[in-house]
């Protein structure tokens, strides 16, 4: 009778820990897939905001600090991808953390390309002068016959 009590105990404690296990992965998993819903939910490409509205000189000033940092901030992207690549392929279990980071690198560096592009379009020089224009031609442009202010001419009398 003793070795039956026993032998139950042990079926019972091993019963329990399969039960304990079963609810921990499924704790696990739900925590996991709440994560995911989240950082979809977050990480959206079409809602992904802006610059806070501010003048047009103040947002060319900040893409011009961004653009400072932009290479440095490209690197450091790039080595992120790298390392969560190479976790994702050795030490994770589960995919979709190392995954949802990934996207969420490549989402900043594709802003960070947008300002890049922004600040190239901005800092565009004015078209070159021409400078083998001829003198009837530059004093066509630069007279005062053009200029909005009317001329005062002596009148001989």
């Amino acid at each position: 009778m003793l070795k039956r009590l026993k032998q139950f105990l042990v079926d019972f404690y091993s019963l329990k820990k399969l039960i304990e296990d079963h609810f921990s992965i499924a704790a696990k998993a739900e925590n996991q897939k709440r994560l995911i819903r989240n950082l979809l939910g977050t990480i959206d490409a079409t809602q992904a905001r802006d610059l806070p509205e501010m003048s047009q000189q103040q947002r060319k000033e900040l893409v011009g600090r961004i653009e400072s940092a932009y290479y440095d901030l490209k690197t450091i992207g790039r080595l992120l991808i790298i390392d969560s690549e190479e976790y994702m392929a050795t030490q994770s279990d589960d995919l979709s953390f190392p995954r949802g980071s990934i996207n969420g690198i490549c989402l900043f560096l594709e802003k960070l390309d947008a300002y890049h592009a922004e600040h190239l379009e901005n800092s565009k020089p004015d078209a070159p002068k021409d400078r083998y224009k001829m003198l009837p031609e530059l004093l066509a442009e630069n007279s005062r016959a053009s200029s909005p202010f009317p001329s005062v001419t002596p009148t001989s009398e």
